[in-house]
């Protein structure tokens, strides 16, 4: 489940970044895996970037550079923060997993379902349509996260 993650980056942009190219550069420098995510209220696929604590530096200067808005999370923070007015970056909200009023966030994290001879597989850098199972190629899996006060 992503609420039992310790540290975690969703990556939103707009539409005239092409957020792929910046996914998939972070992921072969810093060998961080990604699943796309469609969180509600975007039309857009955001990204979903499985990191850790020591790893928030880096994203961090990279959504300063792309002028990115971000959901992090580690051991400390929990919140949503935006590059996109300036560079130190402006905490839009604090999050949290608990059930609360003042507001919810909601997406689906969308993973591809490999055939059985690539589940051994250490890696698989790109996926085709050849990899992955017939009758059950995505998996989804929902999550919430909530606002606090």
């Amino acid at each position: 489940m992503l609420k039992d993650r310790e540290s975690l980056a969703i990556l939103m942009a707009d539409t005239e970044i092409d957020l792929i190219v910046i996914v998939q550069n972070i992921s072969l420098r810093k060998h961080i895996k990604y699943n796309r995510v469609k969180l509600k209220e975007d039309t857009d696929y955001s990204y979903l970037l499985y990191t850790e604590s020591q790893d928030k530096q880096y994203v961090f200067d990279m959504a300063r550079n792309k002028k990115l808005k971000i959901i992090w999370k580690d051991n400390t923070d929990f919140y949503i923060i935006d590059f996109r007015n300036n560079t130190k970056g402006d905490i839009i909200c604090n999050l949290t997993t608990a059930v609360t009023d003042k507001g919810i966030i909601e997406g689906t994290i969308v993973t591809p379902n490999l055939k059985s001879e690539f589940d051994n597989a250490k890696k698989v850098m790109l996926i085709s349509s050849q990899q992955l199972e017939r009758d059950n190629p995505y998996s989804y899996e929902e999550f919430k996260f909530y606002i606090k006060k």
